[in-house]
């Protein structure tokens, strides 16, 4: 077997449970989750070995605080039962990480049928009236930076601001807040 190769071949599940566990308990118990969920536990070693990468770069207590929100937010755990993200059909599906991350996240993939833009369309919506709101109107722009701040200023507005008639002439930032409250209570 090559040398790069026996690195690998000593990784085992409960190796990488044992490290995560060093790390603190919410770490051990979402990459035993991780680990848990794929057909075939060597399909999680690297979104593993990716987790407890962040303990070194931003350490381990943080990282251990962050398992913990995680699992509130059962970020690893099948998240939200029917959530399916959708997506045109593109070079994005050739990635395995990008896979991986969904299927982590309990996130199903769903791609339209060839030629139906019906799965982005409020996305193409959005973006075509941003382009007429701002960079068509407020434009030509002087530097990146301009477009930039004019990006996050309008994004700021049409989140916290913006009243939308559809939820009761109240901006879309107000009606989310109101959804968790009521969420939490019942």
């Amino acid at each position: 077997m090559p040398r790069a190769h026996r690195a690998h071949a000593e990784w085992t599940p409960s190796r990488l449970i044992g490290w995560a566990d060093q790390t603190g308990p919410a770490t051990g118990r979402l990459v035993a989750g991780i680990l848990e969920r794929r057909p075939h536990p060597e399909q999680g070693y690297r979104s593993c070995l990716g987790l407890m990468r962040l303990g070194r770069v931003h350490g381990l207590g943080r990282l251990d605080a962050a398992c913990r929100r995680a699992e509130q937010l059962r970020s690893y755990r099948g998240a939200v039962a029917g959530v399916m993200h959708h997506s045109d059909q593109g070079t994005q599906y050739l990635s395995m990480r990008y896979t991986d991350r969904l299927a982590d996240s309990g996130i199903a993939p769903s791609v339209g049928s060839r030629g139906d833009a019906y799965d982005n369309a409020l996305a193409e919506s959005v973006i075509g009236l941003f382009k007429t709101e701002v960079i068509r109107r407020q434009g030509p722009w002087r530097s990146l930076e301009a477009v930039e701040l004019a990006t996050l200023t309008w994004v700021d507005w049409f989140h916290t601001r913006r009243l939308l008639e559809p939820i009761g002439y109240v901006p879309p930032a107000e009606c989310e807040a109101r959804y968790y409250e009521q969420a939490a209570v019942a």
